[in-house]
């Protein structure tokens, strides 16, 4: 097995800058034991540990779903709002919210172990975000796709704006669990690709 997860994100900007939006996450297989596991451990504080990375989001409401059904998966859903941040005249959208990949945990110069993941991880991320028609993007980064040297581990990425719409699609897949240490440099550029932000 392996740890397979979806998220999806839908939402609003107003010219205010204000957000509003579902956030989506199914976890199947050992990423819904891992999550399972960690609810049962410490239900009163899970939804906190869930929204630390986003001390700026304000929760209207959430809802978790699954914990009794083995062949399903467990659903959550969070309705949230939030200011966008402004720098030099733009808002700054993030669309890589809840999926864990905020910073790179690999950030040491040099590594002697091996790294152990644990299981196989394969994740969709996509959202899509509605911009008030007087909002101008700035040029969208390219749609890309990255794949390590070993082809075990791919990102891909596309972004694309119709009207004013602005979708985002993220695809990662890590196909081994363990990577020696003189694979770290490897691991590392690629978890620096997962950690970026959308300017909007």
């Amino acid at each position: 097995q392996q740890q397979s997860e979806g998220i999806m994100l839908t939402g609003d900007v107003t010219k205010d800058g204000e957000f509003s939006g579902v956030a989506i996450i199914e976890n199947r297989e050992y990423s819904k034991l891992e999550k399972e596991s960690r609810y049962h451990a410490e239900q009163a504080r899970y939804r906190d540990a869930l929204l630390k990375p986003y001390p700026y989001i304000k929760v209207d409401s959430f809802s978790l779903e699954g914990l009794k059904n083995d062949s399903a998966a467990l659903h959550q859903e969070i309705n949230f709002h939030y200011s966008l941040k402004k720098s030099g005249g733009y808002y700054l959208l993030n669309a890589n919210l809840f999926s864990g990949f905020t910073e790179n945990p690999f950030i040491t110069q040099y590594r002697f172990t091996d790294i152990d993941f644990g299981s196989k991880y394969s994740g969709t991320f996509s959202a899509s975000f509605s911009l008030p028609p007087s909002f101008a993007t700035e040029q969208l980064p390219q749609n890309k796709k990255l794949v390590s040297p070993d082809r075990s581990m791919s990102v891909s990425r596309i972004i694309e704006k119709k009207d004013n719409v602005i979708g985002f699609r993220y695809n990662v897949t890590i196909n081994r669990e363990l990577f020696a240490a003189g694979e770290y440099e490897t691991v590392k550029t690629f978890f620096n690709h997962l950690d970026r932000k959308s300017v909007v």
